[in-house]
């Protein structure tokens, strides 16, 4: 079963570096922090990547976004699985 591990992203709105280090063991995460900081860009990324819908790519501002995820005793990343397969 692969789950969600990590999920980053690099200069959202030119400015902010988040990590956001999923619990799914504790089946809770929390997200906190001040308002305009990226929280609800975050998940609404996270959503539409899981859900095939990009357009939220192309309307925020951001470098690089970046999804980890745990597939039994191994971390890969979508770039990782990409060069994997080459």
């Amino acid at each position: 079963m692969v789950q969600i591990d990590r999920i980053e992203v690099d200069q959202l709105f030119g400015l902010y570096d988040h990590r956001i280090q999923l619990h799914p063991e504790e089946r809770i995460t929390l997200l906190h922090g001040p308002n305009g900081v990226g929280k609800t860009v975050m998940l609404r990324l996270l959503y539409g990547l899981l859900n095939g819908n990009f357009e939220m790519f192309y309307s925020v501002p951001f470098k690089e976004f970046r999804v980890w995820v745990w597939n039994k005793d191994r971390h890969l990343s979508q770039q990782q699985k990409d060069r994997v397969r080459r």
